[in-house]
């Protein structure tokens, strides 16, 4: 697959989980997929499959915890995966939501997230497929 298909790819599983259509959300990853504790929200550091992402949103619900990512850009890299630099905001009920800037590295596999790697930053999710960050 391109970069191109793969970009598409992954606007599409933003959308999806924005939408809330989670079961569409989970088929857009590889069944051994690597993805981290999303937003830093998550009992476990890494989540593996679709069955770790069900029970990363199980977590999700029992805590009532909202996650909205902010795809705000894309960045796609010759090797295949694609760089999102965007935003992500927190909110747990009867508290305080809190948000950061942040960059998502996505690798592939068969034509699914195959791996998802999450940097405080954007700038260092670009250092990280070798692409200088913007000045």
């Amino acid at each position: 697959m391109n970069a191109e298909g793969n970009a598409d790819r992954v606007r599409r599983s933003y959308r999806l989980f924005d939408e809330g259509r989670f079961d569409d959300w989970i088929e857009c990853f590889s069944d051994e997929a690597e993805i981290p504790a999303l937003a830093l929200v998550g009992r476990e550091s890494v989540y593996r499959g679709r069955g770790g992402l069900r029970k990363w949103l199980d977590e999700l619900g029992e805590s009532d915890t909202r996650v909205r990512s902010f795809d705000d850009e894309y960045v796609e890299v010759e090797d295949g995966r694609v760089v999102v630099l965007g935003r992500v905001v927190v909110e747990h009920p009867g508290q305080r939501g809190f948000g950061s800037v942040a960059g998502w590295v996505y690798a592939f596999s068969g034509g699914l997230i195959a791996r998802v790697e999450v940097y405080p930053h954007p700038g260092l999710a670009l250092e990280a497929v070798g692409l200088a960050p913007p000045q």
